[in-house]
């Protein structure tokens, strides 16, 4: 399971911040990683983001932003189960448990899959429903 972990990255957060066009107040909440399934009744709850997506040559890069009510969330993509492609994506918030920082709180994570062709639009879904997410092609 590809659980979210805060780092802070200055190099590969500034290139993934240029990359997917990162508020320079926006901490990078993961490194992109390969998305899989999640278990059920693990905790985790749809949540709301604004979306992009980026093709740069083989892979493709589906980024989340937003923020939370409150510090503590861990927020993630997740690939859902049907085995198709180009794969849909939902996207899951995990509150903290016990006491939380009282603050907004910025995120900005993201998900990456290879494609061999050129990748027109990608599905995810979200507490407010499904969105269709156009790819742009890197330059």
């Amino acid at each position: 399971m590809s659980f979210v972990t805060i780092r802070l990255l200055s190099g590969a957060a500034s290139l993934l911040c240029l990359l997917t066009a990162c508020a320079a107040d926006r901490v990078v909440t993961n490194a992109c990683p390969p998305a899989n399934t999640l278990p059920a009744n693990s905790g985790w709850e749809l949540a709301a983001a604004s979306y992009s997506a980026l093709q740069a040559g083989d892979t493709v890069t589906v980024t989340a932003t937003g923020q939370n009510r409150t510090g503590g969330f861990k927020v993630q993509f997740a690939r859902e189960p049907m085995k198709i492609f180009p794969p849909k994506f939902a996207f899951y918030q995990k509150p903290p448990k016990g006491l939380a920082t009282q603050a907004i709180t910025p995120f900005t994570v993201c998900v990456s899959f290879k494609a061999m062709q050129s990748m027109g639009a990608i599905a995810v879904r979200d507490s407010k429903g499904e969105h269709r997410v156009a790819v742009e092609t890197a330059r």
